[in-house]
């Protein structure tokens, strides 16, 4: 998988939850007043690109590069691949040393958050 695929893999998951947080579902938690900003979050690959991923319930995108965050997650691209496809959730990516993270400490429970989100939607992004 190339870079630029994972890029357009990332931008087909904000896709998808604009549509989800569109219809305002009921049992999908207000996130917007515990983050009001959104989740921020620089997603980079070992030795390549990076990407700068917001998700909010207003508007949810992915651009490349980065941006000021306090959460940035670094991986290999195989990583990035696997945990696209569901193979891989970030939180055991972490655990077994697949995933370095900075800014965890303040960003523990975004990171909850978009670990969960890549895991549920893995499947529509194929």
């Amino acid at each position: 998988m190339k870079i630029s695929h994972l890029f357009d893999q990332f931008r087909k998951l904000t896709e998808v939850l604009n549509k989800i947080l569109k219809q305002r579902i009921p049992k999908i938690p207000e996130f917007i007043e515990v983050y009001p900003l959104g989740i921020r979050l620089n997603i980079r690959v070992s030795g390549g690109e990076s990407f700068y991923l917001m998700i909010s319930p207003e508007k949810s995108f992915v651009k490349k590069g980065a941006s000021a965050v306090d959460l940035n997650l670094e991986a290999s691209e195989n990583f990035w691949q696997d945990a696209l496809k569901g193979e891989y959730s970030i939180i055991s990516g972490m655990m077994e040393g697949k995933v370095k993270v900075r800014g965890l400490r303040s960003s523990f429970f975004p990171l909850i958050i978009f670990s969960s989100i890549l895991s549920l939607f893995s499947n529509s992004l194929r």
